[in-house]
């Protein structure tokens, strides 16, 4: 398991828990080469996951690679990705609540 304030590759420090879903878990962590903070996503250590998440990755990289901006084409920016005990890491800028949480506290 990622515990509070460990440091992952030597550049990224774990700040809180933000969620997960069917195939990761998520955290918000502290950027120390750059000093933002970033979303990092753990992924599940399951083939299936694994693959659809290196499609993922590769779909990422090419659309950020042909955008001038990001903020443009409304898409995620990734920042890195690695392999880390056992678990492929994407990490990218880390956005506000989802679309349900912003529901609950505005009706």
């Amino acid at each position: 398991p990622i515990k509070i304030n460990s440091i992952i590759a030597g550049r990224y420090q774990v700040i809180e828990y933000l969620g997960s879903a069917a195939f990761s878990r998520a955290v918000q962590c502290l950027d120390l080469q750059t000093n933002r903070m970033v979303c990092m996503k753990i992924i599940k250590n399951d083939k299936d996951f694994m693959d659809q998440s290196l499609d993922e990755i590769k779909l990422l990289r090419l659309i950020n690679a042909n955008a001038e901006s990001m903020d443009e084409k409304h898409c995620l920016s990734l920042i890195d990705y690695m392999y880390h005990k056992e678990h492929l890491i994407i990490v990218t800028e880390l956005l506000r609540d989802n679309l349900y949480e912003f529901s609950k506290f505005n009706r």
